[in-house]
This record gives C-alpha cells, sequence and structure tokens, in this order.
C-alpha cells in the first residue's frame, strides 16, 4: 500500500514553531543581556554608595607622611580610603591611605607615606580629595570623589 503524504503532520509543525520560539529568544536575550547587566552593576554601586559620607577635614604635610583628617557623617561598609592629590600642575594622583575609618560623626586621621606620591620641588601636592572603597555585592566599588582642600 502506498501512503502519499502531503506536508506536515500538526504535530511536527507544533514542534518546530516552539523550537524556533525558543531560539528568537535566545537571540533577543543575547543581545539584551549585557545592558541588564551594566545597569544592575551601576545600581549595585549606588546602592553601597549612598550610605556613605565621608568628608576630609584638614591636610598637613608632614616629614615623612601626608596626613588627612576625615569626618564619617554615614559609615556605610567602606573598606579602604583613597587619596586623590592634585599637584601643582594639575595633575592627580591616588594612594590608597593607612589608618582606621571613622565610626559615624567622628574623626580620624589618615596617612599617606610621602614617598609613595610622585613630587617635585616645583611640582607639589596642593589640594586632596576623599574617595571611599566600599563593599558592594559581591565587588567593591569606589564612591564619588569629595570636595578638594588645600593641603599646607
Amino acid at each position: 500500500m502506498i501512503i502519499n503524504r502531503k506536508g506536515l503532520s500538526d504535530v511536527v509543525t507544533t514542534v518546530l514553531i516552539i523550537l524556533l520560539v525558543i531560539v528568537a529568544i535566545g537571540a533577543i536575550w543575547a543581545f539584551v543581556q549585557k545592558p541588564f547587566k551594566t545597569t544592575e552593576t551601576q545600581f549595585n554601586r549606588f546602592d553601597a554608595c549612598v550610605d556613605v559620607d565621608i568628608q576630609p577635614q584638614n591636610c598637613s604635610i608632614g616629614s615623612t607622611n601626608y596626613e588627612v583628617i576625615v569626618k564619617t557623617n554615614k559609615k556605610g561598609n567602606v573598606q579602604a580610603l583613597k587619596v586623590l592629590f592634585e599637584k601643582s600642575d594639575g595633575t592627580v594622583e591616588s594612594e590608597t591611605a593607612v589608618g582606621t575609618i571613622p565610626e559615624q560623626y567622628n574623626t580620624q586621621k589618615v596617612t599617606v607615606l610621602k614617598a609613595s606620591v610622585t613630587t617635585t620641588s616645583t611640582n607639589t601636592v596642593k589640594k586632596v580629595s576623599i574617595i571611599p572603597v566600599v563593599q558592594g555585592e559581591g565587588t567593591t566599588f569606589d564612591c564619588a570623589e569629595t570636595a578638594r582642600i588645600t593641603c599646607a
């Protein structure tokens, strides 16, 4: 007996349509996934930094160290402090500060070795600012730079 089949059965057609839809969803997700991850990272950074308010109060230049007095209004989950040094030629250099991060509403001195900041007799440190480094979800983030204060 010869069976003459013309076309596809309903079951095969349905399976093919479902497979095409799955492939289309995968292709769309491949393009959309990166912006979602970028937005998530930016949100995690904002969320980690919103609870931080640390400001430099005073800066002095010692014989071996730069000493910065910082005040903490909101500590958040700060892991470290970076000190940004603005030099007389306008260049900026960053170094991690040594010292205890003050508790909320307290002040504390943090230091950076003079030898770790590149200066010359004509290119000296003029201003400093602070960048809090916070622990976010699974990673650390640099928060926004504070206002720069004069270092004397």
